[in-house]
């Protein structure tokens, strides 16, 4: 009897939880489509806070670094932010940081640098590192039947190299007595201005 009346109650207590609902806003959020930037960007973030920080603190200079992604619509450009934030950061350790970023987007500035003086800028320049922005904000299979394999690949790459020709780097950090310096420039850039 006692085996039945746990059973009973058992069944009573799983069927409750299955027939519950979610709330007004839990159902608003589950209704509400992620678009492939939104995606993007967050992937952008998620590498960028894990890969790429883990990168950076390699480096015995550098202690604690904050990084954040954003998009400015005003200059339409996507803006990994690198914040050194302890530690003095002269020009040199800002452009190792800025290096360092961009080696880990899939850029070697000096392999840039060398096929541009010798080659002129070639699309080997923009393919490298195409692959991992790609997987950030493409689709990997069309959603839409009326288009093409042939038509989703040619997308893809107009996509991805439109966030790369996009995308920029900013370093900064406090040097002696709280001066501030910062470095920057775009993923593809031979290294960064100040």
């Amino acid at each position: 009897m006692r085996i039945l009346i746990v059973m009973i109650l058992s069944a009573l207590a799983w069927s409750g939880t299955a027939n519950a609902k979610p709330s007004e806003w839990i159902q608003y959020l589950m209704d509400e489509p992620v678009t492939m930037f939104d995606r993007g960007m967050d992937e952008l973030d998620d590498y960028s806070n894990t890969t790429i920080k883990s990168a950076l603190l390699t480096n015995s200079q550098i202690t604690e670094v904050n990084m954040a992604v954003a998009y400015d619509s005003q200059q339409n450009r996507i803006t990994i932010d690198v914040t050194n934030l302890f530690g003095n950061t002269d020009i040199v350790l800002c452009a190792t940081i800025f290096k360092i970023t961009q080696e880990q987007l899939g850029y070697k500035s000096s392999v840039m640098a060398a096929i541009e003086n010798v080659f002129g800028k070639s699309e080997e320049y923009k393919n490298v590192g195409t692959t991992l922005i790609k997987s950030f904000f493409v689709h990997h299979k069309s959603s839409n039947r009326n288009v093409t394999e042939k038509e989703t690949n040619e997308i893809n790459r107009r996509i991805t190299e439109e966030i790369i020709d996009n995308l920029s780097i900013s370093v900064t950090g406090s040097y002696k007595d709280n001066f501030g310096i910062r470095c920057h420039g775009l993923l593809t850039a031979t290294g960064p201005s100040y």
